[in-house]
């Protein structure tokens, strides 16, 4: 495991302004950006969020987060996922969907899963601000996910991701799903 955890205290983060082509998209991705200097490069969550919401989780204390893995066949090949949940039991708490194309996404993964320490960065995704940031102890599952994804025939997995994700986003809710499993356990 490669230790990095956050050592210095809370500070105020600035980013390089979003791609234009990123800006007022909301979502989470698994990013790899340096935090520390020290420690370099490291996989960190980065949830961008609309201006109005991405200010809310500034005062929600604690930023609970669960994330819920898994991966689904389609017709158009096969698409892994996180559902994040953020800001649990808060009024704030929303579901957040990430898909990974087993055939291109699997290093990006085990490399987060081989962290001591997993980094949420919430920013406003049309200035870039950022609203919230919290380091949690890497429990979310992503070495099963990462092992899972191992597994899979890469080649066959990766035969339309773009299609395979619509497929998903069409005929399964997967928000609904973990919803329902975090309410009744």
């Amino acid at each position: 495991m490669r230790s990095n955890q956050w050592r210095h205290g809370e500070r105020e983060f600035v980013l390089a302004p979003l791609p234009q082509e990123q800006i007022g998209v909301a979502g989470c991705n698994l990013v790899k950006l340096t935090v520390d200097s020290v420690i370099g490069d490291e996989v960190c969550v980065m949830f961008k969020e609309d201006p109005d919401y991405a200010e809310q989780y500034a005062s929600v204390r604690p930023i609970n987060m669960f994330a819920h893995t898994g991966a689904v066949n389609t017709p158009h090949g096969a698409v892994a996922f996180i559902v994040w949940q953020i800001a649990a039991g808060s009024p704030c708490e929303v579901f957040v969907e990430t898909f990974f194309n087993p055939a291109a996404s699997g290093e990006l993964i085990s490399e987060a899963a081989r962290q001591t320490h997993l980094k949420l960065i919430i920013i406003n995704n049309r200035t870039s601000a950022v609203t919230a940031f919290v380091d949690y102890a890497n429990v979310f599952g992503l070495d099963e996910l990462a092992a899972f994804i191992e597994q899979m025939d890469a080649p066959a997995s990766g035969q339309d991701f773009h299609l395979a994700t619509n497929h998903v986003l069409t005929h399964i809710d997967l928000v609904s799903l973990v919803r329902d499993g975090a309410q009744s356990g």
